[in-house]
């Protein structure tokens, strides 16, 4: 995802708190997205397919920053969804 490496590079170039904003905007777009879908009755494996793999990215991301508020919204919401 490019967002996903965009937080990366403004990581690693020393830009934390604007890697840290733009990984919150990027939790918070994709929680969206996966509530969107489930509440359409979108099939759940498909949305696992999708999403699960980008959460894990930017629970990594997340768990470099220190972003608590990210690791713990994700772990809550898609604790039965993606089993972090």
């Amino acid at each position: 995802d490019v967002m996903i490496e965009m937080a990366r590079l403004l990581m690693q170039s020393g830009e934390k708190e604007k890697a840290a904003g733009l990984v919150r905007n990027i939790a918070y777009a994709n929680l969206q997205d996966v509530y969107f879908f489930i509440y359409s009755g979108f099939d759940a494996g498909g949305i696992r397919n999708e999403y699960c793999e980008r959460f894990r990215e930017i629970r990594e991301l997340a768990s470099e920053l220190q972003l608590q508020d990210v690791l713990l919204e994700t772990e809550v919401e898609l604790q039965t969804l993606c089993k972090f």
